[in-house]
């Protein structure tokens, strides 16, 4: 099919894939000497998120692209209207000439979602039955953007299906028309996972052979390490680390064979912001040697000579939202085959693998039988077991990360109690890939039943008995001290979904008016612990939302320390939590709710202080209290953890 509308898109240069707000930082990384020439971002589909680092890229005179992460391009859920059109909203709305992303399964939800959601992209299943769910997916995606859609071969560990993941990807570009974005580590990482699964070994210039190298726009550079598997060699990214020599050579390759190539992107989430400008350094040098692409290399020396953030074309209008979707691509590009009804998709079974450790020993003992009995599970019989087993472990450790962030405590001293494996079970839940608010809430439950149950670990010596009731009772106060941030949080949400919060009252810096009456605001819970928050955190070994799964993991908790703890003296504290909207965007779509980001003000009073609170909402002025209940009402006034009534007639 034709690819002249490629043809017209501007020439960038050599950038960079990021996100606005962690190391390395854009911005930073622009304006310095040899920074990028563009920057690439993930990020949410709300606008509000990124606007104001976005503006300052366009005020340094750089393009910005968006890689949403947000969008199913294969598998059997689909894509909601309003969720694509909110896509297409955040591109126009930042100028990004094109969007690009994985060819996966991004979420399995009704209403959308991102790739977090499932720990990373769930790759595609490489049969004609999953070529056409994922013909169906980009044609549903097409159908609400107003730009260019570059399709991206997502990494592999391992490959299911009997297509080769490059021909089935030619021709998913060929019935639709789409552009093609190549990650040259993704690449690398196709050919080991063949190659483990017992394919011969293929060169990359064979490889690339196999896809229409004309639709080639833009080529993705990053860091990852090669593990063994099973005595196989597989690849993994890692966009910290520098780029392998063999995916610099990869790079090179495609660079050779792109005549129609704009940008070269190097990935660097987490990377040292020196190796950064040397990473790209060495993409310009690569550049100016290889590309066929004559316009491209002129713009990289240019680069190479400061003169950045000048596109060889004009950006692309803003354009306004279309009032309804529309029912087909853009005139210019063309139209997309119709698939057949598919089959039972393998997905629903590729993602039960991925999840159920139970479900993957049934099938690594027999793939053939477990496949049989499984709906659509059939393509899935010939994978290679090693690199499936490693797609769920790094799966699992990201999820898990993810899932015990809110509850570091309580998932420390769950483990402890029933082991890491009894945690790590929840993920064979069907809400652990559900909404995260659902998934959240559903993940304190299950804290709840392993706190509950009979401690399983064994036990030498009786002193360690986790079945102690000063153990039981400090655990159920951690976890309704967790939990109640976290339900805080879901009933903010709810009540902010028409609209943004009123304005904060200014801080309280002189002294607080007699007649002024304390009251409690919305959002604010008292938890009564036995021992203090510090005591509870030494007990665990220091443990913090950060590191709480990697520690569990690697069984670095001690169960001695926690005993300590809830054996000593109680020196109960009330910890007041009150939770506040940090950040409200409105939604892209109206059919989608706003962004509300949330955060906790915190203050620890020592000995059961909530029933004094309550005594004191509203009903007595400060002159009436005590010197001492007035400097606490005062503090926490001024910590915003308190309101004052208007006072009458004020």
């Amino acid at each position: 099919m034709d690819a002249a509308p490629l043809l017209a898109l501007p020439v960038l240069g050599v950038g960079l894939s990021t996100s606005f707000g962690v190391e390395p930082e854009p911005l930073a990384l622009a304006r310095q000497p040899g920074g990028p020439a563009f920057v690439e971002y993930a990020g949410p589909v709300h606008l509000g998120a990124v606007r104001e680092g976005v503006e300052q890229l366009a005020a340094l005179g750089l393009p910005a692209l968006y890689h949403p992460s947000a969008l199913n391009l294969c598998g059997p859920w689909p894509n909601p209207p309003a969720w694509v059109r909110a896509v297409a909203a955040h591109a126009r709305a930042v100028g990004s000439p094109w969007l690009a992303q994985d060819v996966a399964v991004c979420f399995s939800t009704p209403a959308g979602g991102y790739s977090v959601q499932l720990g990373y992209f769930v790759p595609p299943v490489f049969t004609e039955a999953g070529l056409d769910e994922a013909v169906a997916r980009v044609t549903e995606a097409r159908a609400g953007l107003d730009r260019p859609l570059l399709l991206e071969p997502a990494p592999l560990s391992f490959c299911a299906g009997p297509l080769h993941p490059l021909d089935w990807l030619a021709q998913l570009a060929a019935r639709t028309g789409c552009g093609l974005l190549l990650d040259a580590g993704h690449l690398l990482s196709i050919l080991m996972a063949r190659r483990a699964a017992g394919a011969p070994p293929e060169r990359i210039e064979e490889a690339l052979a196999r896809l229409p190298m004309d639709r080639v726009i833009e080529l993705h550079v990053a860091g990852g390490a090669v593990e063994e598997v099973d005595g196989h060699a597989l690849y993994v990214d890692q966009h910290e680390l520098p780029a392998l020599p063999e995916t610099w050579a990869v790079a090179r390759a495609v660079l050779q064979r792109a005549p129609a190539l704009r940008a070269v992107c190097v990935e660097v989430e987490g990377m040292a912001a020196p190796m950064v400008l040397a990473a790209l350094d060495r993409a310009r040098q690569e550049v100016v040697l290889h590309a066929i692409h004559d316009e491209l290399r002129r713009k990289v020396r240019a680069e190479q000579q400061g003169v950045r953030g000048l596109p060889s074309a004009p950006p692309l209008p803003a354009a306004e939202p279309p009032a309804q979707p529309p029912s087909a691509p853009p005139a210019s590009a063309p139209s997309p085959s119709a698939p057949p009804p598919a089959a039972e998709s393998a997905h629903p079974a590729l993602l039960r693998l991925l999840l159920d450790p139970a479900a993957r020993a049934d099938w690594a003992a027999d793939p053939l039988a477990w496949c049989s009995a499984v709906p659509g599970a059939g393509p899935l019989a010939t994978v290679h077991v090693g690199g499936l087993a490693h797609d769920a472990a790094l799966r699992a450790r990201y999820l898990m990360s993810a899932l015990c962030r809110p509850f570091p405590l309580s998932a420390a001293a769950a483990a402890l109690r029933s082991g890491a494996d009894a945690l790590r079970s929840f993920l064979a839940d069907p809400a652990a890939v559900g909404e995260p608010g659902a998934r959240t809430r559903a993940f304190a439950l299950h804290l709840g039943r392993l706190l509950a149950a009979p401690a399983a670990h064994p036990r030498a010596d009786p002193r360690l008995d986790l079945d102690q009731e000063a153990v039981i009772d400090l655990l159920d106060a951690v976890l309704a001290l967790e939990a109640g941030a976290v339900e805080g949080a879901a009933a903010l949400r709810a009540a902010h979904q028409a609209g943004p919060p009123a304005p904060p009252p200014p801080p309280r810096t002189g002294p607080l008016p007699d007649d002024a009456r304390p009251v409690l605001p919305e959002h604010l819970r008292a938890c009564l612990l036995p021992q203090p928050p510090a005591a509870l955190r030494a007990a665990l070994d220091g443990i913090d939302a950060s590191d709480a799964w990697a520690r569990i993991e690697a069984g670095a908790l001690r169960p001695g320390r926690l005993l300590a703890v809830a054996r000593a003296a109680p020196q109960p504290v009330t910890v007041l939590l009150r939770t506040v909207v940090q950040r409200w965007s409105p939604a892209p779509d109206p059919a989608l709710p706003p962004l509300i980001e949330v955060g906790h003000r915190s203050a620890e009073l020592r000995g059961n202080q909530g029933r004094l609170l309550g005594d004191l909402d509203g009903h007595l002025p400060l002159l009436e209290l005590s010197p001492r209940q007035r400097g606490l009402v005062e503090a926490l006034v001024r910590g915003g953890l308190l309101e004052l009534a208007p006072i009458p007639g004020a």
